[in-house]
């Protein structure tokens, strides 16, 4: 609802499955070093797509590390034919006064065997679009990007940058784009692994942590350089195992390894908009740190949770290209949420993420109609399966489910994202002041999980969508909040903490078998 909790886009969310807590004693993975495994590349000088095929079957569990370089500032897109997910490590950057982008970009934790990993270019190159890959060995499966920078410019010597590896033994790994054939003099002890078509890849294993920077020489007119550090096997500390799933009794979630989850979440739903990477890389440290494993977010973001009228962030960057058109997704400021969900997971954290939450966006959704919000569905999904730490959750007060026009478009939003991602559960917020999930059965089909919302007794209503004859996992998404007053009672320090204790308390207790 309103209040200093929309303002703000933060607030208290205390969200319990029913479930009794259960840890994981797993000791933590012992670290090796990084190791190039096969490394291969082609250029094609025409077309919407580049494919490099590996010459020998890859191996489960490694990390793939590809390098496009292309003419135009179009998106460009991976997959490969063992069905890896790619999610960007940095990038993609335009070199200073010339239409040539670089983009390095990530598959972790893949599936072995025959792979052909393909480019593909929105925009259609007319002279060179590059796929450089790399299969790489001892790398972190769970979360493996630790840090990454990016600069382009048109002096002779190129610079990344500088970069923090916060971890011995880090793979870093650097690429360099530039519009001549010749780039020379990298810093001593990076390795070349490729200098075809006027570009370079190189890595080097981290001996020390702290800072690190590279350059190097080249003849031509612009340049862009990127350097990406990923963490050593063992790198990131056991924890819940990403994504979450329905437990086998269906009245619990549990991660990967079947072990019960409890979720303790707050609500930076602004983040988006309001908060830089560095900034939100601090805000997820600091919820790790008070024992919090969930973080409500919206993607977009506008004045009804605390951002702008135009959906933009803090230093002016929209959502879309064209002022409320879902097929015109802004490429920069989707790698923006991409490098804020990829902070989150390092910091153990599940981001219960909106696609368009409907009190500013459900005008935008009825004013695209049921098959862009679809397709706009389909984008996220395939932008997303590849990220372990999402709960997708549509609504956000929404009133006017009760109207069939306002509730396809919504659901069109879902439907399209379950088209290309069956990796995620799905949950969706109502109306206030109290309603479940199931409350509009025409749901039932997307979700797995059931979001109560109430502004009485929080005991109550979870009770009653634990009870239901079609129950699905329950936790409490929103209730009373600091400093408001909604139907009830006031949301004091006395009466927060009695509203998380009685949702917790109020339904059976349940243990993984």
């Amino acid at each position: 609802m309103g209040g200093l909790f929309r303002q703000l886009g933060i607030g208290l969310l205390l969200a319990a499955v029913c479930v009794s807590p259960a840890f994981s004693g797993a000791a933590h993975a012992v670290v090796v070093k990084p190791r190039l495994v096969q490394r291969r590349y082609l250029r094609v000088t025409a077309g919407s797509s580049v494919s490099v095929a590996l010459r020998r079957k890859t191996k489960s569990g490694n990390l793939i590390v590809a390098y496009v370089v292309w003419d135009n500032d179009g998106a460009v897109s991976l997959s490969d034919s063992a069905g890896n997910a790619y999610i960007s490590a940095v990038g993609p950057t335009q070199a200073n006064g010339d239409p040539s982008s670089a983009q390095i970009l990530y598959a972790r934790n893949i599936v072995g065997g025959t792979t052909t990993v393909t480019a593909s270019f929105a925009t259609a190159i007319a002279g060179r679009g590059v796929l450089y890959v790399h299969e790489y060995s001892g790398v972190d499966q769970i979360a493996p990007l630790d840090a990454a920078v990016t600069a382009s410019g048109s002096a002779p010597v190129m610079d990344s940058g500088p970069l923090t590896a916060t971890l011995v033994n880090e793979l870093l790994f650097v690429a360099g784009e530039t519009s001549s054939r010749t780039v020379t003099r990298i810093t001593r002890g990076y390795r070349p692994r490729s200098r075809r078509y006027g570009n370079v890849t190189a890595d080097k294993i981290a001996a020390t942590t702290g800072e690190y920077e590279v350059t190097a020489q080249q003849t031509g007119s612009t340049w862009v350089m990127q350097l990406v550090a990923f963490k050593p096997a063992g790198g990131t500390l056991p924890g819940t195992a990403y994504p979450l799933k329905v437990g086998a009794s269906g009245r619990y979630l549990v991660d990967q390894h079947d072990v019960p989850v409890l979720l303790t979440g707050d609500s930076p739903q602004a983040l988006t908009v309001n908060l830089s990477e560095a900034e939100a890389d601090a805000f997820f440290a600091d919820r790790q740190a008070s024992g919090f494993n969930v973080v409500w977010v919206n993607l977009l973001c506008a004045e009804y949770t605390g951002g702008r009228a135009d959906g933009s962030t803090y230093d002016g960057i929209v959502p879309f290209t064209t002022a409320g058109d879902l097929a015109t997704p802004n490429e920069n400021f989707f790698t923006r949420v991409d490098h804020m969900l990829q902070r989150a997971a390092q910091h153990g954290l599940t981001v219960l993420l909106d696609p368009a939450e409907t009190g500013s966006f459900l005008s935008v959704l009825n004013a695209n109609g049921v098959t862009k919000a679809r397709n706009y569905g389909r984008y996220l999904g395939t932008r997303y399966r590849g990220f372990d730490n999402i709960i997708w959750m549509s609504g956000n007060d929404f009133q006017s489910w009760r109207n069939s026009g306002d509730d396809a478009v919504v659901q069109a939003v879902a439907q399209g994202i379950q088209d290309t991602d069956n990796r995620h559960i799905h949950t969706v917020e109502l109306d206030y002041l109290v309603s479940g999930s199931l409350n509009d059965s025409s749901w039932a089909p997307f979700i797995q999980l059931n979001a109560s919302y109430t502004y009485y007794p929080t005991y109550a209503q979870v009770l009653t969508d634990y009870n239901r004859p079609n129950a699905l996992p329950t936790f409490l998404v929103e209730a009373n909040y600091d400093f408001e007053h909604n139907a009830f009672d006031e949301g004091t320090p006395q009466i927060l903490r009695s509203a998380a204790v009685g949702k917790v308390i109020s339904t059976p207790r349940h243990r993984a078998r």
